[in-house]
């Protein structure tokens, strides 16, 4: 059986939304919030930030292209203040 990119890329996606459902239902009943946005995060970070007051923001050390992109990019949309700390594992 050959799968395509495209058919790779959407079980991926159906993959992560899927586990994401299930975690906000999991803190759902530990009374935690998961905001969810269907949006890049260089457009929605600022928002965020403002909105939630955020001050400092904590990472793990992305690895893949996109994530590594995608964080450049974040980057350059925020100040790098909020920047504390990067943590290579998360556990």
């Amino acid at each position: 059986m050959y799968l395509s990119n495209s058919n790779i890329l959407f079980f991926r996606t159906k993959f992560l939304l899927e586990t994401l459902e299930d975690l906000q239902q999991q803190l759902i009943q530990l009374n935690i919030s998961l905001l969810v946005f269907k949006n890049t995060p260089d457009n929605k970070i600022m928002d965020i930030c403002k909105t939630y007051q955020i001050e400092c923001i904590y990472k793990q050390k992305e690895w893949t292209n996109d994530e590594v992109n995608s964080l450049k990019t974040v980057k350059k949309t925020i100040s790098q203040s909020l920047w504390k700390k990067q943590y290579k594992r998360i556990i």
